[in-house]
């Protein structure tokens, strides 16, 4: 596919999203992905690797289990987070999102930082208990022209209003590893759910297409199976892409409920790179993805107020647009 054909390709391992479906053409090991993974090993540099991957095979869920330990260890960090949902009141996928988000555990708090300048969000900040256990946010442009407002609302409102699938506080590794476990256990009485190790993989590209070219992706390209229509994301190994372990968890469940879960865990650092929700039939749900994480920041409660909470002069406050707030329910 062409420029000319509306075609935007993102990098994984530049911080970017896994397509539609990942099957064994878009994530297998490349050989330099697998290089990569023996000079790290030679180097002595995945300490976290303890089993071989015929081990974490046999009992996959004791390394996630252990990934889980290490994501409750972290006590801040910063990240460049990416992120597609199916979403809205026609529930059509939106992204890729590119973010840069600053965590904290103690008291919980999350801020974002929306890097694109096609997209209507600005900036938004958590902190557990403040401001009524509300979420502070600002567009990124003002109505008729003038400076945008803050504004205060639910945790459950963005969600409820099709803005994004989970509310900010379930936002972070931890949480996402959280939310793997629990699924699973609560799934196993009645549903019987599979857990696959499928080995160590290149974390893959992604490819954004127009509808005109879905339908010739998906015939092309085994990756992209489920694809065509759906206008979205076509899954490739790419060169150079970081090396991950691959997990996958299936369910059983109705086809308009997500059912299959790709889970990947860096190599290197043994922390989730990403993970992909998708139906029975490959089309894409929901995806995350996690790059750039950086554990030896220190960070401090001003770094958990938005640029316009920082740049704003206690003169100007009661004046100034800039510094209203406004409530939403």
């Amino acid at each position: 596919m062409s420029t000319q054909r509306c075609r935007r390709v993102v990098r994984i391992a530049g911080g970017a999203l896994l397509g539609v479906v990942v099957g064994a053409a878009g994530c297998r090991t490349t050989g330099d992905a697998a290089g990569r993974v023996r000079r790290a090993e030679s180097n002595g540099r995945v300490a976290h690797v303890q089993r071989s991957e015929d081990e974490i095979r046999r009992d996959p869920l004791a390394f996630l289990r252990r990934v889980r330990e290490r994501c409750g260890a972290l006590q801040q960090y910063t990240l460049l987070f990416t992120r597609i949902e199916r979403r809205g009141l026609f529930n059509t996928l939106h992204g890729p999102e590119h973010i840069r988000c600053w965590y904290r555990r103690s008291p919980f708090s999350v801020r974002m930082l929306w890097l694109d300048p096609d997209v209507k969000y600005g900036e938004s900040v958590y902190v557990a208990g403040d401001d009524g256990d509300r979420v502070r946010f600002v567009p990124r442009y003002g109505l008729l022209g003038l400076p945008p407002l803050v504004t205060k609302v639910d945790l459950m409102t963005p969600v409820i209003w099709g803005e994004a699938k989970r509310p900010l506080n379930e936002w972070g590794l931890e949480r996402l590893l959280d939310a793997t476990l629990r699924s699973y256990e609560e799934a196993r009485p009645h549903e019987a759910p599979r857990v696959e190790y499928r080995g160590v993989a290149a974390l893959p590209a992604v490819e954004r297409v127009a509808r005109d070219d879905a339908t010739a992706a998906a015939t092309g390209d085994d990756a992209a199976a489920g694809a065509a229509g759906d206008d979205v994301v076509v899954a490739a190994a790419g060169d150079g892409a970081r090396p991950v372990h691959w997990f996958r968890i299936s369910y059983t469940r109705p086809a308009d409920v997500a059912s299959v879960q790709d889970l990947y865990i860096d190599v290197e650092t043994g922390l989730p790179a990403g993970t992909l929700l998708s139906f029975a039939d490959g089309r894409l749900d929901a995806a995350y993805y996690y790059d750039g994480l950086d554990t030896r920041v220190t960070l401090r409660d001003e770094d958990f107020r938005m640029s316009i909470e920082r740049d704003r002069r206690p003169n100007r406050a009661a004046s100034s647009p800039v510094g209203a707030e406004r409530r939403a329910n």
